[in-house]
């Protein structure tokens, strides 16, 4: 087990209670050890030509890097966006007994 069999999935939410119910399912599925919910923030960006100004709670989310796949799948499945915003981050490094952890709850 090595750092790199891990990562950081970042998603936005349309509020907190979309954000923590999804939450809670992924870690109950084991597709996530842990989500860390973001109070609302503003977001702004494009969508179908038009400047959008909405408010999100992001969640960033830990798990093991063979997760990715079924985490896209599951998030393409429940989340209420028609494009839900998921990007994956690396986990260089991390003290072994935390990702030994992440390892160990999403199995």
């Amino acid at each position: 087990m090595k750092s790199k069999d891990f990562v950081l999935a970042y998603c936005t939410f349309p509020n907190d209670d979309v954000a923590t119910r999804t939450s809670e399912q992924l870690v109950a599925e084991g597709l996530v050890a842990c989500a860390n919910i973001f109070p609302a923030h503003k977001a702004v960006y494009r969508w179908q030509n038009q400047l959008q100004h909405e408010s999100e709670v992001a969640v960033v989310m830990k798990t093991a890097a063979s997760k990715k796949a079924a985490l896209k799948e599951r998030i393409l499945a429940i989340h209420p966006y028609q494009t839900p915003a998921l990007v994956f981050v690396k986990i260089d490094d991390g003290l072994p007994g935390f990702l030994q952890w992440i390892y160990t709850q999403s199995f």
